[in-house]
């Protein structure tokens, strides 16, 4: 199924996933949740994020997987697993992250909550931005898109409530 033509969409092949449903979309990438086949060496759903190869140049994808690759592992941090290319396309599967994107409403976001959180939970999801921030930092790299729409929120164990 490779070749020039394709394009994301549900039920299309990437490497050993299919892809189910769209996540994300932005105007050169959309980001796909994907479920493993038979011989996938991951047993869990992943998040396949597809980038045009028409939109974006080369070096640009390059940068982004050298990035991915640098910054991880951390725990606050999306592993990249592999890079699969299929066509024009540069498809990365990254573990699916359940979490809750701070994205446009933030209310919306915070809905499980009345639309608040409280100080101890502000402050452990800020713990975890800054930890990761940090890290990258440590290792010479810049995110240069930290905004709202890149980050999730995910209660974890050790998280305060």
């Amino acid at each position: 199924m490779g070749g020039s033509r394709w394009a994301p969409r549900a039920g299309a092949v990437v490497g050993q996933y299919t892809l189910s449903e769209v996540v994300a979309r932005g105007s050169a990438a959309s980001i796909w949740r994907a479920t493993p086949m038979a011989e996938a060496a991951c047993a869990e759903d992943v998040a396949i994020k597809c980038i045009s190869g028409r939109r974006v140049r080369r070096g640009l994808i390059e940068n982004e997987v050298g990035t991915l690759s640098l910054a991880c592992p951390h725990p606050n941090i999306v592993s990249l697993l592999e890079v699969v290319a299929v066509g024009e396309w540069t498809c990365l599967v990254m573990p699916l992250a359940s979490g809750t994107a701070l994205g446009p409403d933030l209310e919306q976001a915070l809905s499980s909550s009345g639309g608040k959180l409280s100080e101890a939970n502000a402050r452990g999801f800020f713990r975890q931005i800054l930890l990761a921030v940090a890290h990258c930092h440590s290792r010479g790299l810049y995110h240069g898109d930290l905004k709202m729409e890149n980050v999730l929120l995910q209660q974890r164990p050790g998280t305060p409530d």
